[in-house]
């Protein structure tokens, strides 16, 4: 059985954290949140009072697959190497 991606960055200065979460669920946790909203309207994204996850899709009888993405024979995992430049790293790897 794959594992889910889940990553986030992190401010040393601002404190700021932003995670991606198993189903492309995105959790910014900031003082002053707004400071996102040119991101956000960069990226069309919309904020919304209550998301509808794949979470809510599952059920024992439709357990749902997991599978690994790759694109230009790269993958989550090759992530914290092609973004070293920025000051990027993999700071541990969890299995549960």
């Amino acid at each position: 059985m794959m594992d889910f991606s889940q990553f986030g960055f992190g401010g040393h200065k601002s404190h700021d954290e932003i995670m991606l979460d198993s189903y492309n669920i995105v959790t910014i946790y900031s003082k002053e949140l707004s400071k996102f909203n040119d991101f956000f309207e960069l990226h069309n994204i919309q904020f919304v009072e209550e998301l509808v996850t794949a979470w809510k899709t599952f059920s024992k009888t439709s357990p749902g697959i997991s599978e690994i993405y790759e694109s230009n024979g790269k993958t989550v995992y090759d992530l914290p190497e092609e973004l070293a430049e920025w000051g990027i790293y993999l700071a541990k790897t969890r299995t549960e």
